[in-house]
């Protein structure tokens, strides 16, 4: 008889156990934007970063669209990556860097000196919303030499030249 119990009574406390803790243990699918970060921009790209909580189902996504300012149909960009928690770097553990909870990416071949508009949509079938939308412009800088600059003429040379004729063959501009 008491081992009739006990085969009972021990299912009985894992499922109240389960039912009890199942809240707890709910996963936190709906993601919520948090902080939007602009990259600096180089001569040819535009980066973003937006970090988020939540989505621990991983399917947030962010739709990414760009034009010149003002300007053009939009076009279609490469949507954002979505990162929680990658660990990046090396075997060393010290040198190991574990990624936030976010979604990053850039905008390529852009045109320089050309300022851009640029619309990021933030969507995920767990939210039962219409999708978070940024809307941002980002200028593209184009370099010039500043005055009292100077070119160094950089040039590859093969591993089997004697390095006597290396040094003949350097030059150097800015004297």
């Amino acid at each position: 008889m008491r081992g009739t119990v006990r085969a009972f009574a021990m299912p009985c406390i894992t499922l109240l156990l389960g039912l009890a803790a199942g809240p707890l243990l709910r996963a936190d699918d709906a993601v919520r934007p948090g902080d939007f970060y602009v990259e600096p921009a180089t001569f040819h790209s535009l980066g973003f970063q937006w970090k988020m909580a939540g989505d621990d189902n991983r399917n947030a996504r962010v739709a990414v669209a760009y034009r010149a300012d003002g300007s053009g149909p939009w076009r279609d960009g490469m949507d954002l990556l979505r990162i929680d928690g990658e660990v990046v770097g090396s075997n060393v553990p010290e040198k190991q860097y574990t990624c936030g909870n976010l979604v990053a990416g850039s905008i390529l071949f852009l045109k320089p000196g050309t300022r851009y508009e640029v619309r990021l949509a933030l969507s995920d079938p767990d939210n039962g919303r219409q999708p978070v939308e940024r809307n941002e412009k980002g200028t593209q800088l184009i370099r010039r030499q500043r005055p009292g600059g100077c070119v160094a003429q950089i040039s590859c040379v093969p591993f089997s030249v004697p390095q006597a004729s290396v040094e003949a063959g350097r030059k150097n501009q800015c004297e």
